[in-house]
């Protein structure tokens, strides 16, 4: 039960980018843009997933050092050890990101985390297609950069799935829940509902793994596989604090899974 409700607030930490749009003042009303993979076209819908993540400007910032939350930062409010984690999250997404290990190396560098690579076993790739894609490159990254983050003692499996077609993705799970010592499968995707999506939902069963999807971030909008009875839906959060003390949280969405069980 540890190892599940410690990914659930991994899942809750993976999808923070804002929907706020345009230009205002102060950090909360800085330029957003939305990657081409966030965006659904006509014709996706049932066929098509999206990444459903924004990044924000802050042109006021000065200084060469990462600013906002850290994982140090954030593993207090949820009670989370700094060396927490077991067994393998499995992060299924789409198309190659063929810079994942350096990336996450210098991540994990940078902010003081334990080393996660393909040499010490803790990171491990399965490629499904060779293309690359950037906004979902940057999607990936997120997923797998704060997975390490709040669970740093849990191993890192990426399924990289040949596109962004549903059937793609799915099949990219079901590599995911196969592999040994996978207790978790990540899902920070989705599209709008669509006639026959239960169809899928088979996808989402295996005995031993939590599946996780995530909400999309946009109040009263729904996505799939996120509104599926067997994976815990998780969204983005807003954390408050009061001259550096913690005091509360907003934006949490979350749908318990019929495979949540302690």
């Amino acid at each position: 039960m540890k190892s599940t409700r410690t990914f659930a607030i991994v899942a809750l930490l993976l999808l923070v980018a804002s929907p706020l749009l345009g230009q205002g003042q102060g950090p909360e009303h800085a330029a957003v843009l939305i990657p081409a993979s966030s965006i659904e076209q006509a014709g996706d819908v049932g066929a098509f997933a999206h990444t459903n993540h924004m990044i924000k400007f802050n042109p006021q910032f000065v200084g060469t050092s990462p600013a906002g939350e850290t994982p140090a930062s954030i593993r207090p409010v949820y009670g989370l050890p700094s060396t927490g984690g077991v067994g393998t999250i499995a992060i299924v997404d789409a198309f190659h990101y063929k810079t994942a290990e350096n990336d996450l190396g210098v991540f994990s560098s940078t902010l003081g985390l334990p080393s996660c690579t393909k040499a010490n076993g803790c990171f491990t790739v399965i490629t499904l297609g060779r293309r690359s894609n950037c906004g979902w490159a940057q999607e990936a990254a997120l997923d797998i950069e704060w997975a390490h983050a709040m669970a740093p003692s849990a191993k890192i499996l990426l399924v990289e799935a040949a596109s962004n077609s549903f059937a793609d993705l799915f099949a990219a799970v079901d590599v995911a829940k196969s592999q040994a010592g996978v207790t978790q499968v990540s899902m920070s995707w989705g599209g709008s509902e669509f006639s026959g999506e239960a169809g899928s939902d088979s996808h989402m069963v295996q005995s031993g793994v939590v599946f996780f999807a995530s909400s999309g971030d946009t109040g009263g909008v729904t996505i799939y596989p996120g509104t599926s009875p067997n994976v815990v839906s998780a969204g983005g959060t807003t954390i408050h604090r009061t001259g550096g003390t913690f005091t509360g949280e907003t934006g949490t969405c979350w749908a318990t899974a019929t495979t949540w069980s302690a």
